[in-house]
């Protein structure tokens, strides 16, 4: 993608005195070493800023996931994702319950940013695509189409359009409506989230643009950024597989 962020794996990794040739068997746990040089990469690549708050191991986790695939894995893109739009450093280690009105009312389950699985976080479905992604039409309780299933998380085949099912541990859909306090910006490496088929984020206050890397969602159907604080327009290459899309601002 021409936004991904270019990074010299090898050369990470050599400096780490790691063979690169063996790279699947890294070290399982970082030296004093591996600390010094791989933290320092967060501010020198320009790497998401949520990354502060990972220990060594869970780095080159994400370097070994970023070199194979092009993309940080989804759970770094969600974290990223929350810690923009609640405007919260990711540093601060003040997150807990004394402070969750702050931090967009996410936490109030226990899920967001806890140990569990990233798929059973509030507003987070895995897995799972509908006909009609649409939550208006959803809405209409004469409207059955709208309510059809495609794949449950379960389903191999996609019912509709007889293609393959997503993962079922990719993340499909993301509802995050009315949600106080979120008031930042969207981040640019939502697109990793390379089977979203459905973003509605609409009623918050969510501020900034629409970013230019939207158009690099390969399969998202449903747009919904309306009832938000954003000053722009919508980019103009937006992906063609969208069929739904609300913007008033």
């Amino acid at each position: 993608s021409a936004y991904a962020t270019i990074i010299d794996h090898d050369a990470i990794f050599q400096s780490l005195g790691w063979e690169t040739t063996t790279f699947a068997d890294y070290p399982s746990v970082c030296d004093d070493n591996a600390k010094m040089v791989l933290m320092p990469l967060i501010e020198e690549l320009d790497l998401p800023n949520n990354f502060r708050r990972y220990n060594c191991e869970r780095l080159v986790e994400e370097m070994k996931h970023h070199r194979m695939t092009g993309r940080w894995s989804e759970r770094a893109v969600l974290e990223e994702f929350f810690f923009t739009l609640s405007e919260i450093p990711p540093e601060d280690e003040r997150i807990s319950k004394s402070n969750e009105k702050k931090l967009g009312g996410l936490l109030g389950s226990g899920k967001w940013l806890s140990d569990s699985d990233h798929c059973s976080w509030d507003g987070i479905t895995c897995g799972s695509t509908t006909v009609g992604p649409g939550a208006r039409g959803m809405e209409e309780e004469d409207d059955d189409a709208n309510k059809k299933t495609r794949c449950d998380g379960k389903m191999d085949v996609d019912q509709l359009l007889n293609i393959p099912c997503p993962p079922k541990t990719a993340v499909t859909k993301i509802d995050l409506t009315s949600i106080p306090y979120m008031n930042g910006t969207l981040i640019n490496n939502l697109y990793m989230l390379t089977n979203l088929h459905r973003l509605n984020l609409m009623k918050n206050e969510i501020q900034g643009t629409v970013p230019e890397s939207f158009s690099e969602f390969k399969k998202l159907e449903f747009l919904d950024l309306s009832d938000n604080l954003m000053t722009s327009q919508l980019p103009r290459n937006l992906p063609s597989t969208l069929e739904e899309v609300w913007f008033e601002n």
